[in-house]
């Protein structure tokens, strides 16, 4: 994962790639406290494709963006924090390496190994 620097707003239709071998991945927003999640594993070799802005997720087995690609696994996701009734995860920007004057989008990740 990667800081999204100059951020001036939340992005709500983020598209994430998880690669496997994990048990329960998971993204989380450190500004809001949401997270979004798979309760199953992803094998080595997988990758767990996350639609945010359509609620939709996929498993692939190569190197793509596109959620048709694969096994749809939207009904495997969980969401948690503020807002998850009606989206998956907002990325919001908060101040970045306390400086005031900066915002970035700073994200954390989870799994646990199988």
């Amino acid at each position: 994962m990667t800081t999204s620097a100059g951020s001036t707003g939340p992005v709500t239709d983020a598209l994430l790639r998880f690669a496997g071998l994990a048990v329960q991945p998971s993204v989380g927003d450190v500004a809001t406290g949401g997270w979004v999640l798979r309760l199953g594993g992803l094998p080595a070799g997988e990758r767990l494709l996350i639609d945010c802005g359509r609620r939709q997720a996929s498993v692939v087995t190569t190197d793509t963006w596109d959620l048709a690609a694969g096994d749809d696994v939207t009904g495997e996701m969980d969401a948690i924090g503020p807002g998850s009734q009606f989206r998956w995860l907002r990325l919001s920007p908060s101040v970045a390496f306390v400086d005031p004057f900066s915002r970035a989008v700073l994200m954390s990740t989870a799994a646990r190994r199988a």
